[in-house]
């Protein structure tokens, strides 16, 4: 390898470590309740480019232009609905719909060197079926007040 090459990201994406962000959620209304530093890895990046128009819930890490410099695919951490029993051994397990969701849910992020805030991008509930394009659900800033960013 020339002493050009290098291995891992370009200098203005490495980090220090990642960021613990704990959010709590009540029906369709997501705060963030916590952030903390972690010295801990995070898995790479997902594809940055040609995801447009795709479901799901994922996280974007952006810079203050909003380029986004990390994403990970992730399961869709509010539950709108619960398993069911019967009491009847003949009729199976069922997925009930839950009137109001409520919990919280933990994302971890890379505490990237140029990263400004955080995404939280999902399908906003359709009433059928129908799910429609993942759009921005939450934005909140990777740093704290005192680190320049707002709580």
């Amino acid at each position: 390898m020339s002493e050009q090459e290098s291995t891992g990201p370009p200098a203005e994406q490495q980090g220090r470590g990642a960021i613990r962000l704990i959010f709590e959620y009540d029906g369709d209304e997501i705060r963030l309740i916590s952030r903390q530093h972690v010295d801990m890895l995070v898995p790479p990046t997902d594809e940055l480019e040609g995801y447009e128009g795709q479901q799901g819930f994922w996280t974007e890490v952006r810079d203050t232009d909003g380029n986004t410099l990390h994403r990970q695919i992730l399961a869709d951490p509010i539950r709108r609905d619960a398993e069911a029993f019967s009491d009847d051994p003949a009729q199976s397990i069922s997925r009930v719909p839950v009137e109001r969701p409520a919990g919280v849910f933990v994302v971890v992020v890379p505490d990237l060197d140029t990263a400004d805030h955080v995404a939280l991008m999902n399908n906003p509930p359709a009433p059928s079926e129908l799910r429609t394009t993942a759009t921005e659900s939450l934005r909140v800033p990777l740093r704290s007040d005192e680190e320049g960013g707002a709580p």
